[in-house]
């Protein structure tokens, strides 16, 4: 059988962990969605570099294309995620262009993603950069993922740029490590305070059973002095300590009648009836003929006084 006080701390443990883990799966949402909205705005960020480093800014054969505030010169920096993909493809789907930004400037892509035919059917004409829809695309030969934005032109060419989750998901892996060691810790502290908290709270039902073990070892006297109204364990307390007096107060009449039973006994003798004797101590002494000849009898005594000797 498990003990009380075990059971309110498995209990409150229990409601710490889960406080925790809800904490951490709201922490880990929401630092997921602002990394998705931070990862949108590097790929839109890097469409116009991209578009004039594969375009070199010759966009006269475009008559759809749109000009945009930072088409005039291509620059990579520390704005762009190293491993930012940019392909250009023709309109019969084929690859003709592709480069991606290193701490050197463009460079040849080490990971690109899987673009299929279907995704550069649904590009859209012109999209407002702003607004555009982006997908997310695995990586060719799997283990990595993109955030992928596709722009059309109006000669049948699509633009596709992409950035690799990886830095996302590291952070988010960095987060998850934190969480839980954070969360463990804040655990183990908080369950060593409850335990605390409970041993005191339980402290007054540690009093009551030592007092119930003294009386159980006839002490009658003994109390309990946790007895504050305002408490259960003082509500229960004063209950204990009603139901002792009125233990005691039997123990203590038992007592006197046996004394006085004694006191009778050793006053019958010879010359002095039984009747004689009950009348002294206030009482009468009674004969019932029972139906096979004999006789009853009873003595009967007046209540004594319990706090009498």
């Amino acid at each position: 059988m498990v003990s009380l006080r075990a059971r309110l701390l498995l209990a409150l443990v229990g409601l710490l962990a889960l406080g925790l883990m809800l904490g951490a799966f709201g922490t880990q949402n929401a630092v997921e969605s602002y990394l998705l909205g931070r990862l949108d705005r590097q790929v839109r960020d890097a469409h116009p570099v991209m578009e004039q480093t594969l375009l070199g800014g010759d966009t006269d054969h475009m008559p759809y294309h749109h000009h945009d505030a930072d088409d005039r010169a291509p620059r990579f920096g520390t704005a762009f995620l190293v491993g930012t993909y940019g392909a250009l493809y023709d309109s019969a789907g084929r690859r003709v262009a592709e480069t991606s930004p290193g701490p050197n400037g463009p460079a040849a892509p080490t990971r690109r993603p899987a673009v299929t035919q279907s995704m550069l059917a649904a590009a859209p004409v012109r999209p407002d950069l702003a607004t555009a829809s982006l997908w997310t695309v695995p990586a060719e030969g799997g283990g990595d993922r993109f955030r992928l934005l596709a722009e059309r032109f109006g000669n049948g060419d699509v633009l596709v740029v992409a950035v690799p989750f990886a830095e996302m998901e590291t952070t988010l892996d960095n987060v998850t490590r934190i969480e839980i060691i954070v969360s463990a810790a804040m655990l183990v502290v908080l369950a060593a305070l409850a335990y605390v908290i409970i041993r005191l709270g339980l402290r007054p039902l540690t009093r009551i059973e030592h007092t119930a073990g003294m009386i159980a070892d006839g002490d009658l006297t003994q109390r309990v002095t946790d007895t504050d109204r305002g408490t259960e364990v003082g509500r229960l307390g004063l209950a204990f300590n009603t139901m002792l007096t009125e233990i005691e107060a039997s123990f203590r009449a038992r007592e006197a009648s046996e004394r006085r039973l004694r006191r009778f006994v050793r006053a019958v003798s010879p010359g002095r009836t039984v009747e004689a004797v009950a009348a002294a101590h206030g009482g009468r002494a009674e004969h019932r003929p029972t139906p096979g000849g004999g006789a009853t009898f009873r003595l009967v005594l007046p209540r004594p006084d319990p706090s009498s000797s």
